[in-house]
């Protein structure tokens, strides 16, 4: 049986894989949340919550699954933001396949984009730009048997 949850091992190997998208942040690519001393720009992304999708008529799962992901996009300047997050959102929005191999991925839809910054932490006043995306993931995973 496949694992019943969104691999995010295959998430990030993909993106990580993406030659658009690690031009600009190379690897720097953490879940939940970066090291104090990543490189700026990076991205942070986060599991928001997994759905089972049923249908009318059925007592049991469809095996359908919308996964929704957080995306944070780090970056000392607003046009490295936005650059970084044009990248993400052609490489993810739209997708289907099996993503690395290994989850299969029958959609990804782009939820919702936020603008945003963090106040500079020391007496720099030097702004960190952060745009937060919102992805979907229809995934079909096994269903577990009791």
């Amino acid at each position: 049986m496949a694992d019943p949850t969104f691999k995010t091992a295959d998430l990030y190997a993909y993106l990580a894989a993406n030659v658009g998208l690690s031009a600009l942040v190379s690897t720097r690519i953490y879940p939940i949340n970066a090291p104090t001393s990543a490189t700026m720009p990076y991205i942070i992304y986060q599991r928001l919550n997994n759905r089972s999708m049923w249908h009318l008529g059925s007592t049991s799962s469809s095996k359908l699954t919308v996964e929704s992901f957080q995306f944070d996009i780090f970056s000392s300047t607003a046009l490295s933001c936005e650059n970084v997050s044009i990248k993400l959102r052609q490489a993810l929005d739209g997708y289907s396949g099996l993503m690395n191999g290994g989850t299969n991925v029958r959609r990804v839809f782009l939820q919702d984009v936020l603008d945003s910054f963090e106040n500079p932490t020391d007496a720099t006043e030097n702004f960190i730009h952060r745009i937060m995306m919102t992805f979907d993931f229809w995934v079909i995973r096994d269903v577990p048997t009791y």
